[in-house]
C-alpha cells in the first residue's frame, strides 16, 4: 500500500534525522582540495599554506544528509576551551544571527578560524566516512551581542532548542575531537613535542644480592618497566579541557574520545583506554592510602561497575543498602557530581545544562523523576550532601559561592567551588526508617518551574520542596578563632520576636537553666559544614533567624548505637503566608560526644511545614 509505504518512508527519514544534529559543518570542500576520499584512500598533495582559502559550510542536516547513505556521512565533534584570545591571536568566530547567512551562502575560509578549529577540521577530513563535524560556536546561534531584541530572543530560543539534545549530539557521533592540552583556540591539536620522552624506562633488577631461591647466575635479572601511575591523571583527568564544566558530558557520552594531550596522543571508548607511550598498559592503575587500586576507566559507566565503585569505597563494611533498586546507578551518580562539581563554567547559569546530557541518560536508566540535580527517588537522603574543605596551613579554607539564580539552596547545583562536593548516600534508610530519617518531603506540595518546559534536566527558574520535619530548633551560628564556626542551641524559653516564627510547645525549663540563659547548656558545636559562607555572610547576623533540622542518623555503615545525628543548617528567610528557609551548610552530631545536645534537639516536636527553597 503506496500511503503506508511513504509513512514508513517518512519514519524513517525523521529516525535518521534524529541522528544528526541540527547544523554540520560539511568538510566536503576540504575534503576535495587534500585529495581525499569519503570512502577511504587518499592522495594529500596540498599544504596547509594553499589551504587557507579553502571553505567550509553550515548546511542544514535535514537539508544536506543522504538519508540513504548515513554509513558513509558520519560526523565528528570537537571539545575545546573557548578561552580568551591572547594578544596577536585571532578571535574565536562564532555563529550568530548575523553571520548565519554567509556561513551557509558564501562559507567560511580556513584563514578565518582558530588554530583549534582548523587543525580539527583537517584531522576529520582524513577519517574514513567522516563527512561532517560538529563544533558548538559554529553550529548554535550564540545568544550574545544581538543588534535587536527579536534576534536576541531568537538565539536564545535555538540556543535552548539545541541544548534539550546536547547529549544526543555527542552520543550519535562517530568521534569525539578533544584538544585536551589546549586552554583556548591559539593552541591547536599538534603541539610541539620529543616523541623519544615517549619510550618506556626498562631497568634490569638484580636478584642475586636477595638469594633468590632456585636461581641461578643466568636467572638473577628481571626485566622491570618504571610507571608513573599518576601520568593518566595529569595528562587527561586534569589537562585544561577536562577542567572545564561541559566536557564533562562531552566526554562521557560521545562513543569514542581521541584526546590530543601535550606530549602524546589519548585514546578513550567503552571497551578500552589507552595512551600512545604506554600501549596496552594498565592506565587506570591509581594509588590510594599506599596501595596501588584499578580505579576503572572514566567511560566505563554502566550499574555494574557502579557497585564495583561502591564495594571499594565502602572499603569492606557490609552494605546496608546491597539490595536498594539501582544501587549501581546512584553510586555512578555520586561519582559524576563529585567529578563535575570540581570544573569550572565559563557562564555560571550553564551548571544544570552542562550536565543534562547525562542526567538524561540517567533518568532513562533509573525511571526516577530529576529534581535540580538530584533524583525524587529517595530524595530525602540525597539532601545530605556537603561542601568540602581543604586544611592547609593551619587554616580551614571554603572558598564556595552560591547563584541563587540557577538552583534552589537544597541542590549542590547552587553551589560553585574548586574543592567540589560530596553527594550524599541514597538510601530509604531499611527496616529502621521511622527511627533513623526524622523528616518526610510532601512531593504533592512541592514545585519546580523550568526556565525551558521541553527539557526536565536543564534551566531551572525556581523550587521548592515541602518538608515536614518531627524538630526544628532556633540556634546561634558565629565565627570563632581557633576553628572556623559553631553554633549553640537557643534556649526556647526567651522566645523569638515575631518575624522569626519562634517554635511552638516550647518545654519548660530545665533545671541547670535560668530565665536568663541566651543558650541550652555551654556546648557549642563545632563540626559543621557551611555551604558558602563567603557569600551567605547574612548567616553570621546577630537577629537571623537560623534553625538546626534534625535529619538523619549514619553513616549506615556503622552500628546503629553508634551513628551520628546529621543536620540541616537553615536560614529563615520569610514566615508569612509560609515559612520558607533556605539551606546554607550541614553539621553532624557524634551520639557519643553530644548525646544531650541530641536529647535537647529531639525534645520538641515540630508540627508544621516549612518551604525549603
Amino acid at each position: 500500500d503506496l500511503p503506508e509505504v511513504f509513512s514508513a518512508g517518512g519514519l524513517y527519514m525523521i529516525v535518521n534525522h534524529l541522528r544528526y544534529p541540527k547544523r554540520l559543518i560539511d568538510l566536503d570542500k576540504l575534503r576535495e582540495a587534500l585529495g581525499v576520499k569519503i570512502n577511504g584512500g587518499s592522495k594529500v598533495t596540498s599544504k596547509f599554506a594553499d589551504l587557507q582559502a579553502t571553505k567550509v559550510y553550515l548546511v542544514n542536516s535535514a537539508d544536506s544528509v543522504d538519508w540513504s547513505q548515513t554509513a558513509a556521512e558520519r560526523y565528528v565533534t570537537l571539545t575545546h576551551c573557548w578561552g580568551k584570545p591572547k594578544p596577536g591571536q585571532r578571535q574565536q568566530l562564532k555563529l550568530t544571527e548575523k553571520t548565519e547567512r554567509r556561513f551557509m551562502g558564501e562559507g567560511i575560509e580556513l584563514g578565518e578560524l582558530t588554530k583549534t578549529f582548523r587543525e580539527a577540521m583537517l584531522f576529520a577530513s582524513r577519517l574514513e566516512n567522516v563527512r561532517y563535524i560538529w563544533i558548538d560556536s559554529l553550529c548554535i546561534i550564540q545568544p550574545f551581542g544581538a543588534p535587536t531584541k527579536d534576534l536576541e530572543v531568537k538565539s536564545i530560543r535555538d540556543w535552548k532548542e539545541q541544548s534539550r539534545v546536547m547529549g544526543k549530539v555527542y552520543q550519535n557521533s562517530y568521534l569525539n575531537i578533544s584538544a585536551t592540552a589546549a586552554e583556548d583556540g591559539g593552541k591547536g591539536l599538534f603541539l610541539p613535542r620529543r616523541p623519544e620522552n615517549l619510550w618506556e624506562d626498562e631497568v634490569n633488577v638484580n636478584f642475586a644480592a636477595i638469594g633468590r631461591e632456585g636461581g641461578t647466575n643466568d636467572d638473577q635479572l628481571l626485566r622491570c618497566t618504571l610507571t608513573d601511575l599518576s601520568f593518566w591523571t595529569e595528562l587527561v583527568e586534569q589537562a585544561p579541557a577536562n577542567t572545564r564544566g561541559w566536557v564533562l558530558q562531552e566526554r562521557l557520552l560521545s562513543p569514542r574520545v581521541i584526546h590530543f594531550c601535550h606530549n602524546q596522543i589519548a585514546w578513550e571508548c567503552k571497551g578500552f583506554q589507552d595512551v600512545e607511550g604506554h600501549p596496552y598498559k594498565k592506565t587506570s592503575l591509581k594509588t590510594r592510602n599506599g596501595a596501588i587500586i584499578d580505579a576503572g576507566r572514566f567511560k566505563d559507566f554502566d550499574a555494574k561497575r557502579g557497585e564495583e565503585l561502591r564495594i571499594d569505597r565502602l572499603k569492606g563494611f557490609e552494605d546496608p543498602d546491597k539490595d536498594l533498586p539501582n544501587l549501581g546507578m546512584f553510586e555512578l551518580w555520586k561519582r559524576t557530581v563529585e567529578v563535575y562539581s570540581r570544573t569550572e563554567l565559563t557562564f555560571s547559569g550553564d551548571k544544570l545544562i552542562a550536565l543534562s546530557g547525562i542526567a538524561q541518560d540517567f533518568s532513562e536508566k533509573m525511571k526516577s523523576k530529576y529534581v535540580a540535580g538530584l533524583w525524587e527517588t529517595h530524595l530525602e537522603s540525597q539532601l545530605l550532601w556537603q561542601v568540602n574543605e581543604r586544611y592547609r596551613d593551619g587554616i580551614y579554607e571554603n572558598p564556595a559561592q552560591r547563584d541563587p539564580k540557577r538552583a534552589p539552596s537544597f541542590s549542590w547545583a547552587a553551589i560553585d567551588t574548586p574543592l567540589g562536593v560530596t553527594y550524599a548516600e541514597t538510601t530509604d534508610y531499611g527496616e529502621d526508617k521511622n527511627d533513623q530519617l526524622l523528616f518526610s518531603i510532601d512531593k504533592e506540595g512541592s514545585k519546580i518551574v523550568l526556565g525551558d518546559e521541553n527539557n526536565h534536566f536543564g534551566l531551572v527558574e525556581s523550587a521548592y520542596l515541602k518538608l515536614k520535619p518531627r524538630y526544628l530548633r532556633r540556634i546561634n551560628l558565629r565565627k570563632l578563632k581557633r576553628v572556623p564556626y559553631g553554633w549553640r542551641i537557643i534556649n526556647p524559653s526567651l522566645g523569638l520576636r515575631s518575624d522569626t516564627a519562634s517554635v511552638s510547645n516550647d518545654p519548660p525549663l530545665n533545671k541547670d537553666q535560668t530565665v536568663g540563659d541566651e543558650y541550652v547548656g555551654s556546648t557549642e558545636h563545632c563540626n559543621l559544614y557551611l555551604d558558602a559562607p563567603g557569600s551567605d555572610t547574612d548567616i553570621f547576623e546577630h537577629d537571623t533567624a537560623m534553625f538546626c533540622m534534625p535529619a538523619a542518623f549514619g553513616p549506615r555503615t556503622d552500628p546503629k548505637q553508634s551513628r551520628s545525628l546529621f543536620c540541616l543548617l537553615l536560614l529563615q528567610t520569610k514566615t508569612s503566608p509560609v515559612r520558607e528557609f533556605k539551606r546554607v551548610g550541614i553539621t553532624e552530631l557524634s551520639v557519643y560526644m553530644y548525646s544531650k545536645s541530641i536529647e535537647e534537639l529531639m525534645k520538641i516536636p515540630f508540627e508544621d511545614d516549612i518551604y525549603l527553597h
